[in-house]
């Protein structure tokens, strides 16, 4: 809400980040020898959302990433209690920059009885699926490169698991490629060779193995501590493989008592620390990855849920350099290269923006640049109400031209506007989040009326690259000084703005 004067760590991890562009660095140019493993040459990404929708910045930048293919979900195979049908189909609206290939997962009911699916013939319907997504994806421009099943099956049953994927090889086209996701637990089984024998590549996912059962014992989303093994466990089967690796986050909620209560998916963290019903908790960064705590402080509809906590989970620039630099030391011959989880939605933050991985993953630290403008307007009803000098109407803009994102927390991007005391007469906060009146320090606690204050603070949880945030008016009695300050965390540090002086009144007329 606004407010009107008549309603009374981060050195020490950057100096890690550049470290670790360096190793990587070193060792692409290692790779070149004949000595050296074979080098990661190619990017690919999964795309995980509906509709399929390439803006032309987002088709850029997969450009930009050399991404050479990108894996679409495009169906989850589910049973009403007699056939197998699609759920969530994709819907496929712009072409791509590179071939994709089409994803099919399948939910519990059809895992449960994997068995029976298979014998009431799984593979045929399968096809018949991938036919018709076939045709709707070409139609909109899209080069199709094959089938990828991401199956989730019981290790128990990875002989049924072969069985349909050497039906579905059988009835896909000599020219268009049959793949597969693995569970990283596939990989120490000899129950998965058969498998991967049936197909020309597979993508053992090395992220979300587990969530942990409490706040107490909660889990790190990449699986960063399994990748050496993994490769070591991935070259047994002599097949083609994508490690795939997490540029991601997850939310979830635990009980009163902490203990896991299951995966949320209601609201981002951003509008979460917009709402009423949640208080910020914590920020934290471990592991790499970005913590974000929240406690309800409300029941719900239903009648639960106080004192329940939602926890969000990021993936940094410093782990996604991490993982490269572990898989690229790492010596292999099977390996095509590395497969991120996933494109981000637009408008999204807990999926890694674009613009922000591509830098990580060419060795550059992202680096965040805002550009500060200011607007202003004359008042002259202000001099005809109060007989006294024109008053103004001001507001300011942030725009994120760099390639990082901030860190989601309640003040990721604070801008602090400085004045004579007692010369402000109403503001709001516009697309901020809030905006808070403050006296010498806006760090300093307690509530202040815009008549004692000689300073105001804009609160943003988070900006992303290509982003712009606008505050809301600031209306002043006669021109007066301003200083205008912009700061924002960063995962990695906490960047501070050049200030801008302007004097209003200057620049305006009256009209």
């Amino acid at each position: 809400m606004g407010y009107r004067r008549r309603i009374p760590e981060r050195e020490g991890m950057r100096r890690a980040f550049l470290f670790l562009i360096l190793a990587v660095s070193l060792a692409l140019v290692g790779c070149s020898g004949k000595s050296q493993p074979t080098p990661f040459v190619e990017r690919a990404m999964w795309y995980w959302h509906t509709p399929f929708n390439l803006d032309k910045q987002a088709a850029g930048a997969l450009t930009d990433m050399h991404v050479t293919r990108l894996f679409v979900r495009t169906g989850t195979l589910s049973t009403d209690g007699q056939d197998i049908t699609v759920t969530v189909p994709q819907r496929f609206e712009t072409a791509a920059p590179c071939p994709v290939h089409l994803v099919f997962n399948a939910d519990s009911g059809v895992l449960k009885h994997f068995d029976e699916a298979v014998k009431n013939g799984l593979s045929q319907k399968l096809l018949k699926f991938y036919a018709a997504a076939k045709a709707a994806a070409s139609k909109a421009g899209l080069k199709v490169r094959g089938l990828q099943v991401d199956f989730d099956v019981p290790t128990r049953l990875l002989d049924k698991y072969a069985l349909v994927m050497r039906e579905l090889r059988v009835g896909l086209p000599n020219n268009e490629e049959l793949s597969l996701t693995g569970l990283p637990t596939y990989l120490a089984t000899e129950g998965f060779k058969e498998v991967v024998d049936q197909v020309d590549f597979f993508a053992p996912q090395f992220y979300e193995g587990s969530i942990g059962t409490d706040l107490a014992h909660l889990r790190s989303i990449s699986a960063k501590e399994s990748i050496d093994r993994g490769i070591e466990l991935a070259e047994r089967f002599q097949k083609p493989y994508y490690l795939g690796l997490p540029a991601y986050g997850q939310a979830l909620i635990f009980d009163e008592k902490g203990k896991i209560a299951g995966a949320y998916r209601k609201l981002s963290p951003v509008d979460a620390l917009r709402h009423p019903s949640f208080t910020f908790k914590s920020f934290a960064l471990s592991e790499g990855e970005e913590i974000l705590q929240l406690v309800a402080n409300q029941n719900g509809v239903n009648g639960k849920g106080k004192g329940y906590t939602l926890v969000y989970r990021r993936v940094t620039p410093l782990l996604v350099a991490q993982m490269q630099s572990d898989a690229v030391h790492h010596r292999s011959t099977y390996c095509r290269g590395l497969a991120w989880f996933r494109v981000a939605e637009k408008g999204e933050c807990l999926a890694m923006n674009l613009t922000t991985l591509r830098a990580a993953l060419d060795g550059r630290e992202p680096q965040l640049d805002l550009d500060l403008k200011s607007s202003e307007e004359v008042e002259p009803f202000a001099k005809i109400e109060g007989g006294g000098a024109l008053g103004s109407r001001v507001s300011f803009s942030l725009y994120s031209r760099g390639e990082a994102e901030t860190a989601i927390q309640p003040s990721a991007l604070t801008l602090t506007v400085r004045f004579p005391e007692g010369t402000l007469d109403s503001v709001e906060p516009g697309e901020f989040a809030n905006v808070q009146p403050f006296y010498d320090d806006p760090k300093s606690s307690g509530q202040v009326s815009l008549a004692r204050s000689n300073g105001v603070q804009f609160n943003l949880p988070y900006l992303g690259p290509g982003q712009k945030v606008s505050t809301g008016a600031l209306r002043f009695r006669g021109p007066v000084r301003l200083s205008v300050h912009w700061s924002a965390a960063t995962p990695q540090k906490r960047v501070e703005g050049d200030k801008l002086e302007i004097k209003t009144g200057e620049s305006t007329k009256t009209p």
